[in-house]
């Protein structure tokens, strides 16, 4: 009997990977979710697995015994598609009401914070539209109610995002740090913007699935029956490369299950 290679074992890992979030006081599971384009799911541990104890009565010490620990299983997940479920899961968050500005109209005496001063930045709460191209407009800056003389002091920088800025202060009257207002027009927004509620919950636990799909060695489907989420490393805001954001699932004992997880072979390509 030879020890020959098998082709058919040679694997090229590809597949999808999914998550069901759980309700942290009812212990509930949501409906699977699709975590959507991932370029890396791994399998690792954390922790130590076994603690040497020397004996110290000894001139020179040698191994007492030997204590075995637990190590927690643990799967690095790299992921690159930047949609709400995703960003809740590495945010710790949870979905926030909807930004929505269901029919456009005016702000009336909107504070302008911090004051008048050169070179300063507003946000105003409303903001134009990026489907129409219609933006923030017809802007009025008010001093205790009345309207600068030079509404020339105040630009709108950014129509869309709802910015404005104090270029000049030479408005009769006008100093730096006076209370300001500002009237203006925006426009309906037919689709409301998803809001993530940010470092809203302190834990994420749930069920992971990972179902493999590669057409070459094996294909293999994971069932992870509990296991906490967490963000791993860093999450670009600005960068010059594709966004990828990691996530790091460790995997927790669930009721009803000896094992942690299974590993099912689906079928040979």
């Amino acid at each position: 009997m030879g020890f020959n290679a098998d082709a058919s074992r040679i694997a090229l890992p590809r597949g999808k990977v999914f998550f069901a979030r759980k309700n942290l006081t009812t212990g509930v599971l949501d409906p699977l979710i699709h975590l959507g384009n991932c370029s890396k799911l791994e399998f690792g541990t954390i922790g130590d697995d076994i603690a040497e104890i020397l004996d110290f009565t000894s001139f020179s010490p040698t191994p007492l015994t030997r204590i075995s620990k637990k190590r927690a299983p643990e799967f690095p997940i790299t992921l690159m598609e930047c949609n709400p479920d995703n960003l809740k899961l590495v945010f710790m968050g949870d979905a926030g009401a909807a930004f929505t500005q269901a029919s456009g109209g005016s702000a009336t005496a909107e504070a302008l914070a911090g004051g008048a001063k050169i070179g300063a930045i507003y946000k105003l709460a409303k903001r134009g539209s990026v489907v129409s191209g219609v933006g923030i407009s017809a802007m009025t800056i008010k001093k205790a109610g009345a309207a600068l003389s030079a509404q020339s002091d105040f630009t709108i920088v950014d129509a869309i995002n709802g910015i404005i800025q104090c270029v000049a202060m030479t408005s009769t009257g006008l100093v730096a740090g006076d209370a300001l207002t500002a009237d203006y027009t925006y426009p309906v927004i037919t689709t409301p913007l998803n809001v993530v509620l940010g470092g809203y919950v302190p834990r994420i636990e749930g069920q992971l699935l990972y179902v493999g799909t590669s057409n070459v060695g094996p294909v293999h489907q994971l069932d992870i029956w509990n296991c906490s989420i967490a963000s791993d490393g860093a999450y670009p805001f600005i960068a010059s490369d594709p966004v990828e954001f990691g996530l790091k699932v460790t995997v927790l004992t669930a009721a009803g299950h000896t094992e942690l997880f299974t590993v099912t072979e689906l079928e040979l390509s």
